[in-house]
């Protein structure tokens, strides 16, 4: 899968950490990160959806931390 995430809705994201518990038990962490579409300037939070963010899940916490150092050292290079 290809996601493509242009400037213009990056502006100045938010980020969050989310939870939720599989229908087997198991726990999986979400990084979330909001954006903000073309229409409008930040969506504001209580109409935003998961459509208006992209979310990257594992069941290792460490391992989106990690991805989150990797997502900023890739941007300040």
């Amino acid at each position: 899968m290809r996601v493509h995430i242009y400037q213009e809705e990056v502006g100045s994201p938010e980020v969050e950490l989310i939870s939720t518990v599989s229908k087997n038990g198991k726990l999986f962490f979400g990084l979330r990160i909001w954006l903000r579409t073309c229409r409008e300037s930040i969506i504001r939070r209580r109409r935003m959806t998961d459509r208006s963010a992209v979310t990257f899940w594992s069941d290792d916490r460490e391992k989106l931390y990690e991805l989150a150092i990797a997502i900023g050292n890739a941007a300040l290079t």
